[in-house]
């Protein structure tokens, strides 16, 4: 992955083009931005990370908002995390809880990727406590039980 930083003053500046150019011509990975003061002007320090090549869009994927999920999972594996997250969906509105409370993005990803059919494996996804698989785990895993055989061996898998 590349990195590129840039420094945008509050209303505005030439990095600013640039910046817009950027994101109109790359795959973005993840995009982080934080008001600071730089000399007592307040500016945007921005982050972008890019996907620089496919092979490297394998392993950890970032939670930040922004993260296209179609464009860094191969096409089978996208279908499976389709199918999670309507599964999340539906669990959040039975449960009268936000979607992230079921799982996020970044784990549902996860969850396709590492080929997770068991409690064990999924316990090893970081932020998947007791909690959510007790509440939601079971319904996750009969979805990826199912659909997981059907992806064959992960592409990074020895």
């Amino acid at each position: 992955m590349k990195l590129r930083f840039f420094r945008i003053p509050l209303h505005g500046g030439e990095e600013e083009g640039e910046l817009n150019r950027l994101l109109a011509s790359e795959r973005v990975a993840e995009f982080q931005k934080h008001l600071v003061t730089d000399a007592g002007t307040p500016c945007w320090a921005i982050a972008v990370t890019l996907v620089s090549g496919e092979g490297e869009v394998r392993g950890r994927v970032s939670a930040k908002a922004g993260v296209d999920y179609k464009a860094l999972l191969p096409e089978d594996e996208f279908a499976v995390f389709a199918k999670l997250r309507e599964a999340r969906k539906q669990l959040s509105h039975a449960h009268g809880v936000a979607t992230y409370t079921v799982a996020t993005n970044q784990q549902l990803a996860e969850m396709v990727q590492g080929r997770v059919t068991s409690r064990e494996a999924m316990a090893r996804i970081r932020g998947v406590g007791e909690a959510r698989m007790e509440r939601y785990g079971d319904s996750l895993l009969a979805i990826l039980g199912e659909e997981i055989p059907k992806l064959g061996p992960a592409a990074d898998a020895s």
